[in-house]
Protein backbone atom coordinates (compact mmCIF):
# COMPACT_ATOMS: atom_id res chain seq x y z
CA UNK A 1 0.00 0.00 0.00
CA UNK A 2 1.33 3.43 -0.87
CA UNK A 3 -0.37 6.65 -0.01
CA UNK A 4 0.86 10.17 -0.51
CA UNK A 5 -0.66 13.61 -0.54
CA UNK A 6 -4.21 13.66 0.72
CA UNK A 7 -4.27 9.97 1.57
CA UNK A 8 -1.72 9.21 4.23
CA UNK A 9 0.05 6.03 5.23
CA UNK A 10 -0.74 5.32 8.91
CA UNK A 11 1.68 6.43 11.58
CA UNK A 12 3.39 3.90 13.79
CA UNK A 13 2.48 4.19 17.46
CA UNK A 14 5.72 2.77 18.85
CA UNK A 15 7.97 5.75 18.15
CA UNK A 16 6.90 8.15 20.89
CA UNK A 17 9.57 10.67 21.81
CA UNK A 18 10.87 11.02 25.33
CA UNK A 19 12.37 14.46 24.77
CA UNK A 20 9.58 16.86 23.87
CA UNK A 21 12.03 19.71 23.28
CA UNK A 22 13.79 17.83 20.49
CA UNK A 23 12.59 20.26 17.83
CA UNK A 24 13.85 23.24 19.77
CA UNK A 25 17.26 21.63 20.22
CA UNK A 26 17.33 20.39 16.61
CA UNK A 27 16.51 23.82 15.21
CA UNK A 28 19.01 25.56 17.45
CA UNK A 29 21.69 22.99 16.61
CA UNK A 30 21.10 23.39 12.89
CA UNK A 31 21.57 27.12 13.15
CA UNK A 32 24.71 26.69 15.23
CA UNK A 33 26.31 24.35 12.70
CA UNK A 34 25.41 26.50 9.70
CA UNK A 35 26.08 29.85 11.32
CA UNK A 36 22.50 30.84 10.55
CA UNK A 37 20.73 33.41 12.70
CA UNK A 38 17.44 33.04 10.89
CA UNK A 39 15.38 32.30 13.99
CA UNK A 40 16.06 32.87 17.68
CA UNK A 41 16.12 30.12 20.29
CA UNK A 42 13.05 31.74 21.81
CA UNK A 43 11.20 31.36 18.50
CA UNK A 44 12.06 27.66 18.20
CA UNK A 45 10.91 27.00 21.74
CA UNK A 46 7.70 28.99 21.25
CA UNK A 47 6.81 27.14 18.02
CA UNK A 48 7.56 23.71 19.45
CA UNK A 49 5.56 24.31 22.63
CA UNK A 50 2.62 25.88 20.81
CA UNK A 51 2.50 23.05 18.29
CA UNK A 52 2.58 20.47 21.05
CA UNK A 53 -0.50 22.11 22.58
CA UNK A 54 -2.22 22.26 19.17
CA UNK A 55 -1.83 18.63 18.07
CA UNK A 56 -2.43 15.26 19.67
CA UNK A 57 0.73 13.43 20.73
CA UNK A 58 1.18 11.10 17.75
CA UNK A 59 0.65 13.93 15.27
CA UNK A 60 3.09 16.21 17.09
CA UNK A 61 5.75 13.53 17.07
CA UNK A 62 5.13 12.91 13.38
CA UNK A 63 5.87 16.60 12.83
CA UNK A 64 9.08 16.29 14.83
CA UNK A 65 10.21 13.38 12.65
CA UNK A 66 9.27 15.23 9.45
CA UNK A 67 11.32 18.21 10.68
CA UNK A 68 14.38 16.00 11.05
CA UNK A 69 13.81 14.20 7.74
CA UNK A 70 13.25 17.47 5.91
CA UNK A 71 16.46 18.96 7.29
CA UNK A 72 18.46 15.90 6.20
CA UNK A 73 16.84 15.79 2.77
CA UNK A 74 17.32 19.52 2.25
CA UNK A 75 20.99 19.22 3.15
CA UNK A 76 21.43 16.51 0.53
CA UNK A 77 20.39 18.98 -2.16
CA UNK A 78 22.14 22.07 -0.85
CA UNK A 79 18.94 23.66 0.44
CA UNK A 80 18.41 25.61 3.65
CA UNK A 81 18.21 22.98 6.41
CA UNK A 82 16.92 25.44 8.99
CA UNK A 83 13.95 26.52 6.87
CA UNK A 84 13.26 22.88 5.97
CA UNK A 85 13.27 21.95 9.65
CA UNK A 86 10.75 24.69 10.40
CA UNK A 87 8.48 23.77 7.48
CA UNK A 88 8.62 20.11 8.49
CA UNK A 89 7.80 20.97 12.08
CA UNK A 90 4.79 23.12 11.25
CA UNK A 91 3.45 21.37 8.13
CA UNK A 92 0.54 19.69 9.93
CA UNK A 93 -0.39 22.56 12.22
CA UNK A 94 -4.03 22.38 11.02
CA UNK A 95 -4.24 18.60 10.70
CA UNK A 96 -6.27 18.05 13.89
CA UNK A 97 -8.81 20.80 13.19
CA UNK A 98 -12.36 19.53 12.69
CA UNK A 99 -13.90 19.78 9.23
CA UNK A 100 -16.40 22.47 10.17
CA UNK A 101 -13.62 24.70 11.46
CA UNK A 102 -11.47 24.00 8.40
CA UNK A 103 -14.29 25.30 6.20
CA UNK A 104 -14.67 28.35 8.45
CA UNK A 105 -10.95 29.15 8.18
CA UNK A 106 -11.07 28.61 4.42
CA UNK A 107 -13.83 31.20 4.16
CA UNK A 108 -12.03 33.62 6.47
CA UNK A 109 -8.78 33.44 4.51
CA UNK A 110 -10.29 33.21 1.02
CA UNK A 111 -9.05 29.69 0.36
CA UNK A 112 -10.71 28.08 -2.64
CA UNK A 113 -13.01 25.18 -1.75
CA UNK A 114 -13.93 22.97 -4.68
CA UNK A 115 -15.90 19.74 -4.94
CA UNK A 116 -12.76 17.76 -4.05
CA UNK A 117 -12.33 19.65 -0.78
CA UNK A 118 -16.01 19.32 0.06
CA UNK A 119 -15.82 15.60 -0.58
CA UNK A 120 -12.62 15.19 1.45
CA UNK A 121 -12.23 18.23 3.74
CA UNK A 122 -8.96 17.08 5.26
CA UNK A 123 -7.31 18.26 2.04
CA UNK A 124 -7.83 21.80 3.31
CA UNK A 125 -5.47 21.38 6.25
CA UNK A 126 -2.43 22.29 4.13
CA UNK A 127 -3.75 25.61 2.80
CA UNK A 128 -5.47 26.43 6.08
CA UNK A 129 -2.30 25.62 7.98
CA UNK A 130 -0.24 28.00 5.85
CA UNK A 131 -2.86 30.74 6.35
CA UNK A 132 -2.95 30.21 10.12
CA UNK A 133 0.83 30.38 10.34
CA UNK A 134 0.86 33.61 8.35
CA UNK A 135 -1.97 35.37 10.16
CA UNK A 136 -1.95 33.90 13.67
CA UNK A 137 1.58 32.58 14.25
CA UNK A 138 3.46 35.52 12.67
CA UNK A 139 5.36 33.27 10.24
CA UNK A 140 6.28 35.40 7.23
CA UNK A 141 8.78 33.14 5.42
CA UNK A 142 7.19 32.74 1.99
CA UNK A 143 9.28 29.68 1.13
CA UNK A 144 8.17 27.88 4.28
CA UNK A 145 4.52 28.87 3.85
CA UNK A 146 4.41 27.78 0.21
CA UNK A 147 5.88 24.37 1.03
CA UNK A 148 3.35 23.84 3.80
CA UNK A 149 0.46 24.85 1.53
CA UNK A 150 1.56 22.34 -1.14
CA UNK A 151 2.55 19.38 1.04
CA UNK A 152 -0.76 17.53 0.69
CA UNK A 153 -2.02 17.72 -2.91
CA UNK A 154 1.19 18.87 -4.65
CA UNK A 155 1.22 21.25 -7.60
CA UNK A 156 2.87 21.66 -11.01
CA UNK A 157 6.35 23.15 -11.09
CA UNK A 158 7.10 22.67 -7.39
CA UNK A 159 10.58 23.86 -6.54
CA UNK A 160 13.08 21.62 -4.75
CA UNK A 161 12.24 23.02 -1.33
CA UNK A 162 8.55 22.23 -1.72
CA UNK A 163 9.36 18.76 -2.97
CA UNK A 164 11.57 18.15 0.06
CA UNK A 165 8.74 18.90 2.47
CA UNK A 166 6.23 16.86 0.45
CA UNK A 167 8.52 13.82 0.37
CA UNK A 168 9.77 14.14 3.95
CA UNK A 169 6.16 13.88 5.10
CA UNK A 170 5.83 10.55 3.28
CA UNK A 171 9.17 8.94 4.07
CA UNK A 172 9.69 9.95 7.70
CA UNK A 173 10.64 6.91 9.81
CA UNK A 174 7.34 6.79 11.69
CA UNK A 175 5.34 5.75 8.65
CA UNK A 176 4.14 2.17 8.63
CA UNK A 177 5.93 0.06 6.07
CA UNK A 178 4.30 -0.50 2.69
CA UNK A 179 5.77 -2.08 -0.47
CA UNK A 180 8.08 0.43 -2.05
CA UNK A 181 8.64 2.72 0.93
CA UNK A 182 12.35 1.92 1.21
CA UNK A 183 12.78 2.41 -2.52
CA UNK A 184 11.07 5.78 -2.31
CA UNK A 185 13.29 6.81 0.60
CA UNK A 186 16.38 5.96 -1.42
CA UNK A 187 15.10 7.69 -4.56
CA UNK A 188 14.16 10.82 -2.58
CA UNK A 189 17.83 11.32 -1.70
CA UNK A 190 18.89 10.81 -5.32
CA UNK A 191 16.39 12.68 -7.51
CA UNK A 192 13.52 14.78 -6.17
CA UNK A 193 11.60 14.99 -9.44
CA UNK A 194 11.69 11.24 -9.97
CA UNK A 195 10.75 10.59 -6.36
CA UNK A 196 7.77 12.93 -6.72
CA UNK A 197 6.72 11.22 -9.94
CA UNK A 198 7.06 7.76 -8.42
CA UNK A 199 5.09 8.81 -5.35
CA UNK A 200 2.27 10.31 -7.40
CA UNK A 201 2.10 7.29 -9.71
CA UNK A 202 1.80 4.87 -6.80
CA UNK A 203 -0.69 7.09 -5.03
CA UNK A 204 -2.89 7.38 -8.14
CA UNK A 205 -2.88 3.61 -8.58
CA UNK A 206 -4.04 3.16 -5.01
CA UNK A 207 -6.69 5.87 -5.31
CA UNK A 208 -8.10 4.32 -8.48
CA UNK A 209 -8.16 0.91 -6.83
CA UNK A 210 -10.19 2.40 -3.98
CA UNK A 211 -12.49 4.31 -6.32
CA UNK A 212 -11.32 7.61 -4.85
CA UNK A 213 -10.91 10.78 -6.91
CA UNK A 214 -7.58 12.23 -7.98
CA UNK A 215 -7.36 15.91 -7.19
CA UNK A 216 -6.93 18.03 -10.36
CA UNK A 217 -3.92 19.79 -8.87
CA UNK A 218 -2.23 16.46 -8.16
CA UNK A 219 -2.98 15.32 -11.70
CA UNK A 220 -1.50 18.54 -13.04
CA UNK A 221 1.62 17.98 -10.95
CA UNK A 222 1.95 14.48 -12.37
CA UNK A 223 1.43 15.66 -15.96
CA UNK A 224 4.04 18.38 -15.48
CA UNK A 225 6.62 15.86 -14.24
CA UNK A 226 5.87 13.50 -17.14
CA UNK A 227 6.49 16.33 -19.61
CA UNK A 228 9.68 17.22 -17.80
CA UNK A 229 10.83 13.60 -17.88
CA UNK A 230 10.14 13.29 -21.61
CA UNK A 231 12.11 16.46 -22.21
CA UNK A 232 15.06 14.91 -20.40
CA UNK A 233 14.94 17.46 -17.60
CA UNK A 234 13.89 15.10 -14.81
Amino acid sequence: MVMSGYLEAPLRNDLLLEDKTVVFSTGAALQATTGSKLYSEEQWLFWAQKLQKTLHEARYEHCVRVAGEAACLAGSFGLDKTRACLAGLLHDVARDICFETLFAYAERYNIMVGPEERSNPIILHADVGAALLRHEWAIDDEEVLKAIALHTVASPNMDNFCQVIYLADIIEPGRQEWPGLQELRKLSYENLDQAMLWSLQESFAYLKECGTFIHPRAQAAYDYLIRKLKAGKC
